[in-house]
């Protein structure tokens, strides 16, 4: 016989069942990064995703897509991307792949910080300057975004308020068993000096496509 002890699970990655569970509004932290990287004048913007699976990736792209839209700006389905997984190396292997050709967007928004870790790494040893010919964003607020350099703009999750409550949701949930519930947190931009108006003088020129994967959008998990 299965004990019926309550779970809380916090910013799952996939749709789960029988549990309360707590996710940050990754709808809305892609609109963020859309209204900052337009503001800054960005008009030809890419994005590279995890595992086509995430539901994470696919909001926070489909947040960045919409608002881009809503603004006047399309995100081409040529510009974007899916890494294998969310880690560093990823970053690495995409930034190496990315950069085999010229540069045709001024911003990369990448869907987690050490993605974003591993993209940085790599482009600045290949000369790359970051942000002046590519703005480059994360997500997660990960404390190393602060660290590095150039520090890394990113939409930060409120991690800590989120242990908070699910602790709190565990304890009451222990103590009187009730409906299960799904709580969303706002994301919060943090900007930092890896994004900044793109170049007067920058040239935005085509490159001849390579095998790619790309993240589509989802509806709401």
């Amino acid at each position: 016989m299965k004990a019926q002890l309550p779970i809380v699970a916090v910013v799952p990655d996939e749709n789960v069942r029988d549990a309360d569970v707590l996710r940050s509004n990754n709808l809305a932290g892609g609109a963020l990064v859309a209204d900052h990287l337009v503001n800054l004048g960005h008009r030809h913007i890419a994005f590279a995703g995890g595992p086509k699976h995430s539901i994470d990736s696919k909001h926070r792209l489909r947040g960045l897509q919409e608002q881009l839209a809503h603004r006047g700006v399309t995100l081409a389905s040529d510009h974007i991307y899916s890494c294998d997984s969310f880690e560093f190396d990823s970053g690495t292997a995409f930034a190496e792949q990315f950069l085999s050709r010229p540069l045709d967007v001024t911003a990369l928004v990448m869907a987690n910080d050490a993605l974003a870790f591993g993209f940085m790494h790599f482009a600045l040893r290949r000369g790359v300057r970051i942000p002046e010919e590519l703005s480059l964003v994360g997500f997660d607020g990960l404390p190393e975004g602060a660290l590095v350099y150039p520090a890394l703009t990113t939409v930060a999750q409120p991690v800590q308020e989120m242990g908070r409550v699910a602790c709190q949701r565990l304890l009451e949930l222990l103590e009187t068993p009730r409906r299960l519930e799904k709580i969303e947190f706002p994301m919060l931009l943090v900007v930092r000096e890896s994004t900044t108006q793109p170049l007067a003088s920058a040239r935005i020129r085509p490159f001849s496509p390579v095998a790619r994967s790309a993240v589509e959008p989802s509806g709401s998990a």
